[in-house]
């Protein structure tokens, strides 16, 4: 199957010895540990991906990413959604309603643009996991106990917008989406169990 991973999936490659097909960060969290973006970028050195142009030669809006990073191999670099990339979700006048393909819109969540570029490789359904969506204690929200140094209480916001994300998504998507997370909160998508996939998947192949 192709794989696509995003942000910080890196700190879980000790447990595993998958890999993703693509990996895809346009996100730039301010409040995590300083030049965490270029651990995750080295951790994907060779691997095809999809990043936010401002990694590259660095943004005025982000002092912190200095002059970047330069050229990365195996790149393509996307710019941001100028249409509303800073409008989220609880905003119910000026947040987006729909993907605009072929231009990448990178509004509410990096998984959104993720999503649009699997389905301009051509992915015929999208199985997504580890979409669960906040709960109140911040701390269980992440994969690993380092993940972010970001705990602000910001759950409720950030639902609506994720929330609204998904819609968007199953409103534009020209394939199906499902939700193969282990518990959580999105019910925008049907629920999938992967396990059941994958082992059809093996018993196919066999």
């Amino acid at each position: 199957e192709t794989t696509w991973a995003m942000n910080r999936v890196h700190l879980w490659y000790e447990h595993t010895d998958w890999r993703p097909s693509y990996y895809l960060m346009v996100d730039f969290n301010q409040q995590n540990p300083h030049d965490y973006w270029k651990d995750c970028l080295r951790a994907h050195w060779d691997t095809p991906k999809y990043l936010w142009d401002g990694f590259r030669f660095g943004d005025k809006g982000y002092p912190a990413l200095g002059e970047g990073i330069g050229e990365v191999p195996n790149t393509t670099w996307l710019p941001r959604c100028k249409a509303h990339h800073y409008y989220s979700g609880a905003n119910t006048i000026r947040r987006p309603q729909s993907w605009h393909l072929p231009d990448i819109c990178t509004a509410l969540s990096g998984l959104g643009a993720m999503m649009q570029l699997a389905v301009l490789e051509r992915a015929t359904e999208l199985i997504l996991l580890g979409c669960d969506l906040y709960v109140p204690d911040y701390h269980e929200n992440f994969m690993v106990p380092n993940y972010t140094d970001d705990f602000r209480q910001r759950d409720e916001l950030d639902n609506i917008t994720m929330t609204h994300m998904h819609e968007i998504a199953r409103r534009s998507s020209p394939v199906p989406i499902y939700n193969a997370t282990i518990g959580g909160a999105l019910e925008v998508h049907p629920r999938v169990d992967l396990l059941q996939i994958i082992g059809k998947e093996v018993e196919h192949a066999s």
